[in-house]
């Protein structure tokens, strides 16, 4: 089994993790689980006499389940990330669609919304607009191969929008402003989706202590109930 494949390469690229450390965490995890499994399992041995057979058994589990832990970890990680760019793009957007409709250039635009932004998504849009510049190459292209590397489909369709728009002679910031209004719809749509799976994930203890509440009432009436008959 090849540990470091656990996780794909643009999940590892876009946490900021090294193959080589993911498969150090991977082994660790591997290692500290067998451990945990074998102490356990022979202290259960011990008191239970479950036999060694069960302990492999358990202790092979256990070592397939730490060997998996560190890569759902970095896709839980990637995941979350993912989802904070594609809102921070939208909002990006937005601000180069605002500062097009008063006058600006299409590189002065996207200059000026990448520096009014701050924490690591903005910092990474002033660093793909600086390669821009140095590689004297259109802003899209390199948002086009980060968003390819990241998985960042949004990315990938506004770069395509955007070149599009460019080569056909189109209004940029018609084109520009079409794909930030989507991108702020599906972003919405998005929060209210987590939103509405949050509050369902709340529910469930509420109904757990009913349920629980319901039983302690209960259970004095029905150990009555049996004593009787």
């Amino acid at each position: 089994m090849n540990l470091q494949r656990e996780a794909s390469s643009s999940d590892l690229m876009l946490v900021g993790i090294s193959p080589e450390r993911h498969t150090a965490d991977v082994t660790m995890w591997t290692i500290g689980s067998v451990i945990c499994a074998l102490v356990l399992f022979m202290l259960l041995n011990m008191v239970l006499n479950i036999g060694p057979l069960l302990v492999a058994v358990m202790c092979g589990a256990t070592a397939v389940l730490g060997c998996r832990e560190p890569a759902r970890r970095v896709a839980d990680r990637a995941r979350a990330r993912r989802k904070e760019l594609e809102h921070s793009f939208a909002a990006f957007l937005d601000l180069v669609n605002i500062l097009l409709a008063g006058g600006a250039g299409i590189e002065s635009a996207f200059i000026a919304a990448g520096g009014s932004g701050d924490g690591w998504c903005f910092q990474l849009f002033r660093d793909l607009i600086e390669r821009a510049r140095a590689e004297r190459t259109d802003m899209w292209n390199v948002f086009r191969d980060v968003g390819v590397s990241y998985e960042i489909d949004s990315m990938v369709d506004v770069a395509n929008c955007l070149q599009l728009a460019g080569q056909h002679g189109a209004r940029v910031r018609q084109s520009l402003s079409a794909k930030a209004s989507s991108l702020r719809v599906r972003s919405m749509a998005q929060i209210e989706h987590d939103a509405a799976q949050q509050t369902e994930r709340m529910g469930v203890p509420m109904v757990l202590l009913f349920m629980g509440f319901i039983i302690l009432l209960g259970y004095p009436a029905y150990a009555s109930t049996l004593g009787v008959l």
